[in-house]
C-alpha cells in the first residue's frame, strides 16, 4: 500500500516538473531560475598587493562626487587596509584629494599641522583621531597621505564630524589650547586674548555636551567670533606655507564647524530627554550639513568620508537619522556608499559607545542565507557592487548582520551601494598588552558579573545533580 502511494507521488512529481519544463521558453537564462550573487572582486590587503586590483572602481565611481567608506567595527585589521586601497585608487585615478573622518576638524587640524612639518611622525598624525583608531592599520592611512604630498594628487585628511576634543592627545578643552598654540605660529593672538578662559568656554562643546549650559551660548558665540577673526588673519599665511594642500581651507571651516557643534549641544539640551539616540540624531543632522559644505571647499569638489556604518548608512527603514540618509537625499546617485562587514572572527569591539564599554568580542549569528550568497565567490575579502542585483537576491531582503558587538537586521542593498565582505576578521596589529588595555574597566566588571552568574549556575547545577543522586540512592535503598 505504502509503496504504491509513494510510486504515485513520484509519478505526479515527474509529470509536474515535465510540465514546468515544457512551459519554459527555449534558452531561458539560468539566472532567472536562481538569483545570482553580484560579481565578487577579491581584495588582497597584504604588503605589496597590486593597487590595480581596485581598477574596477573607475567605472563604478565615475559619476560620484562623495564616496563614503563605512566600517561596522572600528578596531579591526582588515577593514582599514581594504579601504586604504580604495582611497589610494580614488586619489590617484579619480581626482579625490580630501578624506574626512568621523571625529573633529579641530583635533585633525592641530595634528595635521604638526604632521605636515614632520611627515615621519605617524604617532603625531594619529594623535587627533579617536583613540580606537590609533592602530598600525590606521597609521598606514596617514603614511599614504604623506607619500602623496610631493605628487600631483596630494591627499589631505580632515574630519566632517562636529565633536571637538575627541582626539587621543587633544581630548576635551585641550584641543582649543593646542589650536591656539598652532595658530600663534601663523598670526599673533587677538589683543587681550585669554587662552585659558577661551579654551575652557569652548571646551563645554566637547565630551558629549556634558558641561554645556544653554545660558553659555552667547559667550560661546563670542568665542567663535574671536577665533574667526584670528583665523582670517592666519589663513593666508597657512595657504602660503602649504599652497598645494587645502590646509587653509580646512582651517577656515573651523568656525562653521564649531557653530554646528553649538547647534548640536543646544538641540541636545532642548530635546526634553537625554540618551544616545537623541544625541546621535542631533549630531548626524548637523554633521551632514557640515559635510556638504566641506565638499564645496574640497579640491575638485570631491570628498571621501570615513566613519562607522551607523552614521553613513542610508537608514532605508527610517530607524534613526543618519549622515548617509541626508547626503543620499541631497546627492542622489552622485553619492556612493560602501559598508565593510565581517562574517566571523573576533576583535576589540564597542559593547556600548555611550557608556564607554570596550572589549574583545566574537562575530556570530550572521544570516545563513547571506553567508551562502556572498561566500560562493569569495575566499577571503571581497568587494560587491549592490546597485545592479539580480531579482530575489538576499541582499535586497532584511538579513542579520554584525555591528560592533551586536547583531542587527539590515537590508544591505537599500542602505549601501557596495560592501566589503570579510570572511574572518581579526584584531588590529597591536601588542597583547595594548589590546588588553583597550578592554575598559567596565568591560572587565561586566565579564566578572557574567563569570559570577555562570559560577552560581554551576553551583546550583551541582547541588541539583547531587540532590537527584541522593533521592535515587534513597529510592533504591527503600526498594531493596
Amino acid at each position: 500500500m505504502l509503496q504504491r502511494e509513494a510510486g504515485d507521488l513520484l509519478g505526479s512529481l515527474k509529470r509536474y516538473w515535465l510540465a514546468v519544463l515544457l512551459l519554459l521558453p527555449a534558452g531561458l537564462p539560468a539566472q532567472t531560475l536562481v538569483a545570482q550573487a553580484p560579481a565578487a572582486h577579491p581584495l588582497e590587503i597584504a604588503d605589496g598587493a597590486d593597487p590595480a586590483q581596485y581598477a574596477f572602481l573607475s567605472s563604478l565611481l565615475k559619476d560620484a562626487e562623495v564616496v563614503s567608506l563605512a566600517e561596522s567595527i572600528h578596531m579591526t585589521h582588515e577593514f582599514p587596509l581594504a579601504r586604504i586601497g580604495m582611497v589610494r585608487w580614488m586619489n590617484e585615478h579619480l581626482g579625490f584629494q580630501m578624506l574626512a573622518l568621523e571625529g573633529s576638524p579641530e583635533d585633525l587640524w592641530v595634528s595635521q599641522d604638526a604632521f605636515l612639518r614632520d611627515p615621519a611622525n605617524l604617532a603625531e598624525a594619529t594623535s587627533g583621531v579617536f583613540g580606537v583608531w590609533n592602530t598600525t592599520e590606521m597609521r598606514a592611512l596617514f603614511a599614504y597621505e604623506a607619500s602623496t604630498w610631493q605628487t600631483d594628487h596630494p591627499l589631505y585628511i580632515t574630519a566632517y564630524d562636529i565633536q571637538p576634543g575627541t582626539g587621543r592627545e587633544s581630548g576635551g578643552a585641550r584641543v582649543f589650547q593646542l589650536l591656539a598654540q598652532r595658530l600663534a605660529k601663523y598670526a599673533p593672538a587677538p589683543t587681550g586674548f585669554d587662552a585659558a578662559a577661551w579654551s575652557g568656554e569652548l571646551g563645554s562643546l566637547s565630551d558629549v555636551c556634558s558641561e554645556f549650559r544653554p545660558a553659555d551660548a552667547a559667550k560661546i558665540e563670542a568665542d567663535i567670533a574671536v577665533l574667526q577673526e584670528w583665523i582670517d588673519r592666519a589663513a593666508p599665511r597657512v595657504e602660503a606655507v602649504f599652497p598645494a594642500l587645502p590646509h587653509a581651507a580646512a582651517l577656515r571651516m573651523i568656525p562653521e564647524n564649531l557653530r554646528a557643534s553649538l547647534a548640536l549641544c543646544q538641540g541636545y539640551a532642548s530635546g526634553g530627554a537625554s540618551g544616545a539616540g537623541l544625541y546621535k540624531t542631533t549630531r548626524d543632522r548637523n554633521a551632514a550639513q557640515f559635510a556638504l559644505r566641506l565638499k564645496e571647499v574640497a579640491p575638485g569638489k570631491k570628498l571621501m568620508l570615513w566613519a562607522h556604518v551607523s552614521h553613513l548608512f542610508y537608514d532605508a527603514e527610517g530607524v534613526n537619522t543618519s549622515v548617509g540618509e541626508i547626503l543620499h537625499a541631497a546627492l542622489g546617485p552622485k553619492l556612493y556608499t560602501v559598508g565593510a562587514f565581517a562574517e566571523s572572527g573576533g576583535t576589540i569591539m564597542l559593547f556600548s559607545d555611550w557608556n564607554n564599554i570596550v572589549g574583545y568580542g566574537r562575530v556570530w549569528g550572521i544570516s545563513g542565507a547571506l553567508k551562502r550568497e556572498l561566500d560562493d565567490g569569495c575566499a577571503d575579502i571581497c568587494f560587491y557592487d549592490l546597485r545592479d542585483l539580480a531579482a530575489g537576491s538576499v541582499l535586497a531582503q532584511p538579513q542579520r548582520i554584525w555591528f560592533e558587538a551586536h547583531p542587527a537586521q539590515m537590508t544591505l542593498a537599500k542602505d549601501f551601494d557596495g560592501i566589503i565582505w570579510v570572511r574572518r576578521v581579526h584584531p588590529p596589529r597591536m601588542p597583547l598588552s595594548a589590546l588588553l588595555a583597550w578592554c575598559s574597566p567596565r568591560y572587565w566588571r561586566w565579564l566578572s558579573v557574567v563569570a559570577l552568574v555562570l559560577l552560581l549556575a554551576a553551583v546550583c547545577a551541582i547541588w541539583i545533580a547531587r540532590a537527584i543522586a541522593r533521592r535515587r540512592r534513597a529510592a533504591l535503598a527503600f526498594a531493596g
